[in-house]
């Protein structure tokens, strides 16, 4: 028969780990060979038994197993029968899934009262169970906390709330929300902190190998935290299952609750208002001002009256501020420098030939000004973009440029080159042959005479009006004559055919019906 490892060493089951190694040394001391020379067989073979339940039970994975299938070892050798009544105690490891599960029955909880055979008395027996078996696995597990709990004590009862882990079920007057609402709060979230070690399937002290422990180790913890889900989840369920059926749980006892967690809310905010309310009047009454915190009524009004003098100084430096503005462009500048240079810009400049050409549109529109041709927006447009190359070609100087004096015409003709040169042109009128275009570079010497013009502030409000979108051909004059006569001082005059126009607009448009064109300055190479 073999002897029970706690009875081996002189311990109880639910000794310390320091116990156990205390009574380990002490029975070491006794049985060891050299303290037994007249037996040293038999204190070799006791000696062994009392090491062999040290490593067992100073192990907690060994521990457990052995607490688990403590009576199947010590059946082994058949000294007791599994079906004798006298048989050796099994070891408990607490409520099951299945022994949850039997109290989920309606049939136990027909009588809804205070009674033994009633719903509070056997939902209350159960749950008391459970809440004792987690907190003496705590305690022997070690948990931090689990000490000071004493769920697991007759006298659980009779303890402050305060004392126990797991609140109380209650009874049917408990109230709502100083029991009912706590303990249901509490269970629905509820885990279970038992180790389940007493499933392991395999034991370590068996294994081969490190590769093979861990293996075991791996496949005892997947048991475990299975039969810990399952557990727990059997647990959440009695509790769903008894919410459901407790009378105490109702709309009325919920509205009623809130109400009066509203009401306490109110009262606190109240008194904690009244109480910085008394707090700041003592601390003003007991405040006395010290002599450097005085001031003097004579410095007060000197201190005010430098703040105005500074207040004033700057509200007229603010209304001396000179502001420059562009009511073209709607911008607004603070120096002249800015300024200047602001009206010197492309922008700028487009914006105001722009508004010159409105203010002539609807001047003759209104019959201010004189009548005369007025482009479209679109031609003026165009217009606009032909006088803005993108890299303009610098202007001539005085020494480059002469004027072209008329010349008799030759005896033998000369050969004409491209009509896109200034050259053929020249020729042209020269020889007073006819051509029914003017060439391409007449119009450009104009487009570029008249962007130098608008550059240097020049042109006149008529200027941008004469213009027509693109680059149109003039016919060339059949006249012989050269085109560099001046205007006289009473109007327009065509160099060719002598006729005078009150304004440059007529001009231009007898130019464009009769083909009368002078010819462009030669410039010098």
């Amino acid at each position: 028969m073999k002897t029970d490892y706690y009875e081996l060493l002189g311990v109880s089951v639910e000794a310390s780990d320091l116990e156990i190694k205390k009574a380990y040394r002490k029975k070491a001391l006794q049985l060891h060979p050299d303290k037994n020379p007249d037996d040293v067989e038999g204190a070799s073979r006791k000696f062994n038994e009392v090491k062999v339940a040290y490593d067992t039970l100073s192990d907690p994975q060994e521990r457990a197993w052995y607490d688990s299938h403590k009576f199947q070892i010590l059946m082994e050798d058949g000294d007791r029968e599994l079906g004798d009544d006298n048989s050796a105690e099994v070891y408990y490891a607490g409520l099951s899934v299945d022994d949850i599960t039997q109290y989920l029955n309606p049939d136990l909880y027909i009588r809804m009262d205070d009674s033994i055979s009633g719903f509070y008395a056997v939902a209350g027996v159960v749950l008391d169970r459970i809440a004792s078996e987690e907190v003496s696995a705590g305690k022997k597990q070690k948990l931090p906390g689990f000490e000071s709990y004493k769920d697991d004590t007759p006298i659980a009862n009779a303890c402050d709330p305060k004392e126990l882990l797991y609140p109380r079920f209650g009874k049917s007057r408990s109230d709502y929300g100083e029991v009912v609402r706590i303990f249901y709060k509490v269970w629905g979230n509820f885990a279970s902190v038992k180790s389940f070690s007493w499933l392991d399937e395999y034991r370590y002290s068996s294994a081969p190998d490190r590769r093979t422990r861990r293996l075991m180790e791996k496949e005892n913890k997947k048991i475990r935290d299975s039969a810990r889900k399952e557990y727990n989840e059997a647990v959440r369920r009695l509790i769903s299952f008894l919410k459901k059926r407790d009378p105490r749980v109702n709309a009325t006892a919920q509205r009623e609750y809130e109400q009066e967690r509203i009401r306490r809310q109110q009262d606190e905010v109240k008194q904690q208002a009244q109480r910085e309310k008394e707090q700041r009047q003592r601390d003003k009454a007991e405040f006395t001002e010290q002599s450097w915190q005085m001031l003097d009524p004579d410095d007060l009004a000197e201190i005010e009256e430098q703040l105005d003098k500074l207040y004033t100084e700057e509200q007229d430096e603010s209304e001396d501020e000179e502001l420059y503005e562009c009511i073209i462009c709607d911008k607004h500048f603070r120096h002249e420098k800015q300024f200047l240079e602001h009206e010197k810009s492309k922008k700028h400049l487009k914006l105001l030939k722009r508004l010159q050409w409105q203010m002539r549109k609807e001047g003759i529109e209104l019959g201010i000004d004189e009548g005369g041709y007025v482009r479209s927006e679109d031609e003026y447009e165009s217009a606009v973009e032909d006088f803005e190359p993108e890299q303009p070609e610098p202007q001539p100087t005085e020494l480059e440029t002469e004027e072209i004096q008329p010349q008799p015409e030759r005896a033998e003709p000369q050969p004409v080159p491209s009509p896109d040169s200034q050259t053929a042109s020249i020729h042209s009128a020269q020889r007073g042959s006819a051509s029914p275009e003017v060439d391409d570079v007449l119009d450009e010497d104009e487009r570029l005479a008249e962007l130098e013009r608008v550059l240097n502030g020049e042109d006149s409000d008529d200027d941008w009006s004469t213009r027509k979108k693109g680059k149109k051909k003039k016919t060339r004059s059949k006249s012989s004559k050269p085109a560099s006569q001046p205007a006289t001082p009473t109007g327009e005059k065509c160099t060719v055919c002598k006729e005078t126009f009150p304004s440059r607009n007529k001009l231009f448009q007898h130019i464009n019906a009769t083909g009368h064109a002078s010819a462009p300055k030669k410039k010098r190479r």
